[in-house]
């Protein structure tokens, strides 16, 4: 028997397979915002007691859906240049970030999530090392740009549903000088912009850094 995710009510025929690649799957479809058991069960077809049997709670659905994400955005291997591994690797955890509704505010709120995703970290800083970098300016330069990635990718999530013509006001508001006006559209442009345009060009600056402290 399943469950009509319409009706609530059971309907014949066999049991559809769930397993935990396809919990985590289903919760990937609904995207993170509001996930719950219940509502992924629906989405399957199962009561969503059934789902207890390869989830234990919430946590551990996001952290399944998070593992099930992290292998369909893995870390791209190192490049011949320190700058590209650099670079690819922030990319990479950028793209992740922003691949699902609701997941970045998900790695932010719960550990399974944050556990998941260190993987990036550990294998850019051993890509790092392997490029030559002293171990301390290795662990600084990688969580550097994934910080950023993540902070970006915040931001990003926050403007989707912003009104733009209250964001002008509140950045006239913020710089109301004629002199700032410069100031203001490049803070106007940044917000209402691509998100992924001002990443790249926030993680050029940062690569840039790091690259005097390297000297090459």
């Amino acid at each position: 028997m399943t469950i009509d995710a319409r009706t609530g009510r059971r309907r014949p025929g066999p049991a559809p397979r769930v397993t935990r690649e396809a919990v985590a799957d289903a919760a990937l479809d609904l995207g993170f915002d509001g996930l719950t058991v219940t509502a992924v069960g629906d989405r399957l077809g199962v009561s969503h007691a059934a789902l207890y049997r390869h989830v234990r709670d919430r946590d551990d659905l996001v952290r399944a859906a998070t593992e099930r994400l992290a292998e369909r955005h893995p870390p791209p291997p190192p490049a011949e240049h320190w700058r590209e591994t650099l670079t690819g690797g922030a990319v990479a955890f950028w793209e992740l970030l922003r691949s699902v509704p609701g997941f970045v505010e998900a790695t932010l709120a719960t550990e399974a999530a944050r556990d998941v995703l260190a993987a990036h970290g550990t294998g850019l800083t051993r890509a790092l090392t392997a490029h030559g970098f002293p171990p301390d300016l290795a662990v600084l330069a990688a969580d550097s740009v994934l910080d950023l990635a993540r902070d970006c990718a915040r931001t990003a999530a926050r403007l989707v549903s912003a009104d733009p013509d209250v964001l002008r006001r509140r950045m006239a508001e913020r710089w109301p000088d004629a002199a700032d006006e410069p100031v203001r559209a490049t803070v106007v442009d940044a917000l209402l912009g691509d998100p992924a345009d001002w990443f790249h060009r926030k993680l050029d600056v940062v690569v840039r850094g790091i690259a005097t402290l390297v000297g090459r």
